[in-house]
């Protein structure tokens, strides 16, 4: 990664970083804001997919949604 100080919202990608290429969205989620520790999460639709793809059953996540719907009630 490089650091650009005039552009501190723009990442720059190696060409040597480039491991995989893809049709689907190139777009990059940061749901952190570089704090370590243990924090509430999403599992959120694109993380959900890839996992899908990896033949996690559909199951795993349907179970997780309505563990987390019984904790909020």
């Amino acid at each position: 990664m490089i650091n650009n100080d005039d552009q501190d919202d723009i990442i720059q990608v190696r060409s040597s970083m480039k491991k995989a290429t893809s049709t689907i969205s190139t777009c990059l989620y940061v749901c952190d804001r570089g704090y370590s520790g243990p924090k509430l999460g999403f599992l959120i639709k694109q993380f959900i997919m890839l996992l899908s793809g990896l033949n996690i059953p559909d199951e795993i996540f349907l179970k997780k949604q309505e563990e987390h719907f019984h904790e909020i009630i």
